[in-house]
């Protein structure tokens, strides 16, 4: 729950035994919203820069895995085509910052998820906290994010040709990358909206990748519905809509990403 303490709010986990295994106490400040953009300036972010590694990941191996051939990406990334740039921040030289919060007891690793249009960096302060409870954590960017290989000469436009190759590329980097940072403990997941999506075929194609997982307004379509009634459904809603003289807006998704998305065969659970 969240408890109100001098004026900032802690996160905290109350201990216990969930399916066997230990849940230890522990708790988090979160920042003070009225000291927020000093307390990232002067405190988060060159702490984030003392603990954090950069690197590409090269996803060929995972996506031929996958059944996937590789793209070499038509825009060069630093000198890394076809690669996957990461951001990781190693638990160990951030507990020997010796930040005020910190527990100083390694739990293993973390690796997040990012949304669409997201790039690692808009985490840092998620990592922050994840640092405070003493995870190691591995930001990857998906393709044509941040950093990452893209396929499109238009740096503005996120495209992707299979949505499989996300999810290869996820789970390949978590099984190398991830591993090695959670180092024999315990590796997590936490995914947001597009990554959640991606996050999600992650855990049903390889469920016994990650020991937990988080999945944050997963970009997941409900089967509430049977598919041929949304055209029945859709009509009538718009027919409504005619009828009381409303203005409905037409929006217009690029046909590479509805591509993806049907090819991958996104499902929710």
């Amino acid at each position: 729950g969240f408890a109100h303490r001098n004026r900032w709010w802690a996160i905290r986990i109350r201990s216990g035994r969930l399916a066997g295994r230990k849940i230890v106490d522990m708790q988090v400040t979160m920042i003070d919203e009225n000291k927020y953009a000093e307390t990232m300036t002067d405190v988060v972010l060159p702490a984030l820069e003392q603990c954090r590694d950069e690197g590409w990941y090269d996803p060929s191996a995972a996506e031929r895995s996958a059944g996937i051939e590789p793209l070499s990406g038509i825009m060069d990334t630093g000198g890394r085509s076809g690669q996957l740039h990461y951001l990781c921040y190693d638990s160990a030289k951030f507990d020997a910052i010796r930040e005020q919060g910190a527990t100083a007891t390694f739990r293993g690793a973390i690796v997040i998820s990012h949304g669409f249009t997201e790039f690692a960096e808009k985490y840092d302060e998620l990592v922050w906290y994840f640092l405070l409870a003493g995870y190691s954590v591995c930001v990857l960017e998906h393709r044509g994010h941040g950093k990452s290989s893209r396929d499109v000469e238009n740096p503005c436009m996120v495209w992707i040709d299979d949505w499989r190759r996300y999810v290869a590329d996820l789970a390949g980097f978590a099984e190398t990358i991830g591993q090695q940072y959670a180092a024999g403990m315990p590796l997590n997941l936490f995914c947001h909206s597009m990554g959640g999506g991606i996050g999600a075929l992650v855990l049903e194609q390889y469920p016994t990748l990650f020991d937990k997982a988080v999945l944050s307004a997963p970009m997941i379509a409900p089967a509430l519905v049977c598919r041929w009634a949304w055209p029945v459904c859709w009509s009538a809603r718009c027919a409504v809509w005619g009828s009381a003289k409303a203005r409905v807006r037409t929006v217009r998704l690029h046909p590479g990403i509805l591509h993806g998305r049907q090819r991958g065969r996104l499902r929710g659970a």
